[in-house]
């Protein structure tokens, strides 16, 4: 009996995700456009949010953090399982950085638990895309945002956008932290009609921003979309640089080099690694490599085994202002750069730059090979170059930039209070034609 009345309620659960979803795609009718518009504020859809500590947090953390002096106010709709136990340092001291001023809306998935069998699976979940949309109906109960901005992954967020832009009929802006269906990379799952629903919203959305230029065209050339993208680049925290080494680099012990953040199975750091074990009998100093946050499993585990173990070293996650202190305590940078990430520029190069520690890029050419000779940041070695590598380590620990002026300028305009900037004027030039009459205070 009880298998039975189990069944039968995935059968009602899953006739109501319909249900919802039919409503959703009337939202003409029942959308609330009549409403009256709140004059600059802006609702974002951020899937992770401080506590949380993650690279995709940090981004929404500076649009809600610099949109009072760009005279915007947001809503940020997050993930319930962003509350987490404030447990760790790094989370204490992220959380810290939310500004009083900043409201922040936490959901859950909606309670059902239909038959995935007969349900649409996307990135992230279907019923989260849902609990985000009826939490912004909550909040807007007599009002309406300016505007919708989405941040993904998880790209279900982009769903909830694209239905909560056409219930306020308001513009609709996506950002695309990382590539959706055309991921190169395994932690962004598609589910069965991920590519229909990225169609879909491309379309539909007003503008669409990338954090490289590469990813924009890649993007442009699949969805024949030309027109409405925007770059927008990941940046640094200038506060969280405000630090000063404790540690004077010596200049007879060994070459230190450090990885900060968490190494994926994405950058796996294998062929710099053997390439510098070929290489270390004809150098004058021993290298040391620490990999400072968290290490994939997989990864570690070839780590540990007696080819590397000798040279590498592991430190645990720590808060961001003590990761910025051994950048710049360290003697080099590293930054992995496999065939698939020729279209990403990772997060850290830009916290390595401000560390004023020069950076050594390894593996093939692309966005980050770029903005490490574009900005005067240091070396980029092609995979198995080993004459390179030879020479940007005998010369690493007395790299001099002689064009300093140039990487201040661009150190600068990727500054996260800067990049906010760019990111409210875009909302500035896609909502001026909103009539906004009469304003909700």
């Amino acid at each position: 009996m009880s298998k039975i009345m189990e069944i039968l309620k995935t059968l009602v659960d899953t006739v109501k995700l319909y249900l919802v979803l039919l409503k959703y795609e009337l939202s003409f009718i029942t959308s609330n456009s009549r409403s009256d518009i709140r004059d600059k504020e802006a609702l974002i859809l951020a899937p992770e949010f401080p506590p949380v500590v993650t690279g995709g947090v940090y981004r929404p953390l500076s649009w809600a953090k610099y949109s009072k002096i760009n005279q915007w106010a947001v809503k940020i709709v997050t993930k319930f399982e962003a509350t987490n136990h404030i447990t760790t340092d790094a989370a204490k001291h992220l959380h810290s950085q939310i500004a009083q001023e900043s409201s922040v809306y936490r959901h859950c998935e909606y309670p059902i638990n239909p038959s995935w069998r007969a349900c649409p699976t996307i990135n992230g979940s279907i019923l989260f895309a849902i609990g985000a949309v009826e939490k912004a109906k909550e909040i807007y109960r007599n009002s309406r945002p300016k505007v919708v901005v989405a941040t993904g992954p998880t790209f279900d967020y982009f769903v909830a956008g694209y239905y909560l832009s056409k219930y306020f009929d308001v513009p609709l802006i996506l950002d695309y932290r990382d590539e959706w269906t055309e991921n190169p990379f395994d932690f962004v799952k598609s589910g069965g009609v991920d590519k229909f629903w990225e169609r879909r919203i491309a379309k539909a959305a007003d503008k669409i921003i990338f954090t490289t230029e590469l990813m924009k065209q890649h993007f442009s050339r699949q969805f024949n979309r030309y027109q409405g993208l925007e770059t927008i680049y990941n940046g640094w925290e200038p506060d969280e640089h405000k630090i000063s080494s404790n540690e004077e680099k010596c200049g007879d012990g060994p070459i230190d080099l450090l990885f900060a953040g968490y190494l994926g199975t994405h950058t796996p750091p294998f062929d710099f690694l053997d390439n510098l074990l070929e290489i270390q009998s004809n150098l004058a100093l021993e290298v040391r490599v620490t990999f400072l946050g968290g290490v994939a499993n997989s990864i570690k585990e070839r780590l540990l085994t007696s080819k590397y173990i000798e040279i590498c070293s592991f430190k645990d996650i720590v808060p961001r202002n003590q990761a910025v202190e051994a950048m710049k305590n360290a003697d080099g940078l590293l930054l992995f750069v496999p065939e698939a990430m020729q279209r990403y520029i990772p997060g850290k190069l830009f916290d390595y730059a401000a560390s004023d520690t020069p950076i050594i890029a390894y593996g093939k050419e692309g966005e980050t090979s770029q903005a490490v000779i574009a900005g005067r940041l240091g070396y980029f070695v092609t995979n198995n170059d080993s004459a390179s590598l030879q020479e940007a380590l005998s010369r690493i620990r007395n790299y001099e930039n002689n064009e300093r002026l140039v990487t201040c300028d661009w150190l600068q305009s990727k500054s996260r209070k800067a990049l906010a900037a760019e990111l409210f004027t875009l909302l500035d030039r896609t909502t001026q034609r909103i009539g906004v009459s009469p304003t909700v205070q």
